[in-house]
């Protein structure tokens, strides 16, 4: 409806169209309004009830701009919203472009290529502004409702979170259960289990009866690190596997080793070992031969570790006993030989 009339009261000003209705009002505090006579702010634009179409800035070009400035700014320090042809829409501060959601849902902050995984799969992104490995510009902070460090991300069910709070562990929880807990003072991981044994010792794997506690799976044929054990950068051992076996390897390059010689005879050694039998406490199970390590300690102690824990408990490593054993058959072979000789 065309605008026939203007008027001016005593303290406002008002354009009405021929139906005598209020179009838009400038107030005594040079507020207008459109589609309202009560303004509220410097511009006050009021659609109709229900879904409507406030107001709409559209350019001739293949993008419209709608630019925000304070105190008289220029416009290179301005912040603009920003929205294009290709049906991106862009938050700018500073005359820089800081957020963008593309026409497919990919959110990007701090980046105008956020990653997308596909058509209609909504992701976001976020890009730190400095190349510094230490700058946390490009992250994000949690912070609790009294102020201190504090994350909590829930699942819509609200069973599955993640939370962490300053001195506290991070824990990862699925359908109301504690799955995973990294420890905030050392560098301790534990999956399935609540609580560390030791602090600082680094993985613990809590499986249940009918699950293993790690699974390794290979998806090519041939031979394949398991796990590589390192000390200070170098290795010591690992777990390899192939298609059909597994097998422990031990350190023993060449190249680690100085003042190489043939071994010592083992045969005292051997005849000092004491082999036992015995009742393990745990679940009264018996075992017809085995070592006590504080035995095998005191004639072998290469084969016997110590656990850091807190009973420091003793445990032996069978296989570093081949070598020795090797020994005692090499020289049982050349007195069987000597013999036959004789």
């Amino acid at each position: 409806m065309a605008l026939t009339k203007v008027s001016r009261g005593l303290l406002s000003t008002s354009i009405v169209d021929n139906g005598n209705a209020t179009a838009i009002t400038i107030d005594s505090s040079e507020n207008v309004g459109i589609g309202t006579s009560s303004p509220s702010r410097t511009f006050h634009s009021l659609g109709a009830s229900g879904i409507s179409t406030a107001g709409k800035f559209e350019a001739g070009g293949s993008q419209v701009y709608v630019q925000l400035s304070s105190n008289g700014q220029a416009d290179g320090d301005s912040g603009y919203i920003g929205y294009d042809s290709s049906k991106n829409l862009t938050l700018f501060t500073d005359n820089t472009e800081r957020l963008r959601v593309t026409s497919t849902g990919e959110v990007g902050i701090g980046t105008s290529s956020p990653s997308t995984l596909g058509t209609g799969i909504t992701t976001l992104e976020l890009k730190g502004n400095s190349a510094s490995q230490t700058d946390r510009t490009g992250g994000i902070r949690f912070t609790r409702y009294d102020g201190t460090p504090g994350m909590y991300i829930y699942n819509a069910d609200g069973a599955s979170y993640i939370e962490s709070r300053s001195t506290y562990p991070l824990l990862i929880t699925t359908n109301g259960t504690e799955r995973m807990r990294i420890d905030s003072s050392s560098p301790s991981l534990s999956l399935g289990k609540t609580t560390f044994n030791t602090a600082g010792q680094g993985l613990t794997l809590i499986g249940t009866p009918s699950n293993p506690q790690m699974y390794l799976n290979k998806s090519h044929s041939g031979a394949v690190n398991g796990l590589l054990f390192y000390h200070n950068n170098s290795y010591v051992g690992g777990l390899d596997y192939t298609n059909t076996a597994t097998s422990l390897a031990t350190s023993s390059d060449e190249r680690l080793k100085s003042s190489i010689q043939d071994a010592d005879d083992a045969g005292s050694k051997v005849d000092a070992i004491r082999v036992r039998q015995f009742d393990w406490k745990v679940d009264g199970s018996h075992q017809d031969y085995g070592f006590v390590a504080q035995e095998l300690e005191t004639v072998f102690d290469h084969a016997v570790h110590t656990a850091e824990d807190d009973m420091q408990t003793k445990g032996v490593d069978y296989a570093s006993l081949v070598p020795m054993l090797v020994k005692e058959i090499q020289s049982l072979r050349a007195r069987v030989a000597q013999l036959e000789n004789t």
